[in-house]
């Protein structure tokens, strides 16, 4: 359960500051506005096991990071997109 937090988090993170990016002028609420919604649109996604919508979140040149074991030496694995 840990782990479906972090990537719903981690995702609705990206997509949040892939928006801001362009942006010339960004204000401390829009942020705040937009994550809701997209946690919300990952959680249905997930659930329906929409990979085409999850993956849309991910970042093409970052990916999305999972970390297995959060310690002094974690283990992490880089994904690329999500797959049936």
């Amino acid at each position: 359960m840990r782990i479906l937090l972090l990537i719903l988090w981690s995702l609705a993170n990206l997509s949040c500051s892939q928006k801001i990016e362009n942006q010339q002028a960004v204000t401390q609420t829009a942020p705040q506005q937009e994550f809701e919604p997209t946690v919300y649109q990952l959680i249905n996604f997930f659930n329906k096991k929409d990979f085409e919508g999850i993956n849309q979140y991910i970042h093409k040149d970052i990916g999305l990071f999972i970390v297995y074991n959060a310690s002094t030496s974690p283990t992490m694995r880089r994904i690329e997109e999500l797959k049936n």
